[in-house]
């Protein structure tokens, strides 16, 4: 997996941008709106976009779970002094 800012400019309303990407595959893209038009929209705060790509996210995760079960009686804090 890496990290890494797409080639090129970015589009006109957008400060910066970057994407996660797995191969070819882009996961995650991410970026900031230049400051003009977030004021256009009444923001005071700078504005920051996000897109995951769910599909290919969910595609990837490991469905066999692994869970560890509590201990039935944790150790008190007397037996570590």
């Amino acid at each position: 997996m890496t990290f890494h800012a797409p080639s090129g400019k970015p589009p006109a309303l957008f400060l910066e941008s970057a994407a996660i990407q797995l191969g070819k595959q882009t996961l995650a893209s991410s970026a900031s709106c230049r400051r003009v038009l977030a004021k256009n929209m009444i923001c005071v705060t700078p504005v920051l976009l996000a897109e995951l790509n769910l599909d290919l996210l969910l595609a990837r995760r490991n469905p066999a779970k692994s869970f560890k079960p509590l201990p039935a009686y944790p150790a008190s804090a007397g037996m570590w002094r």
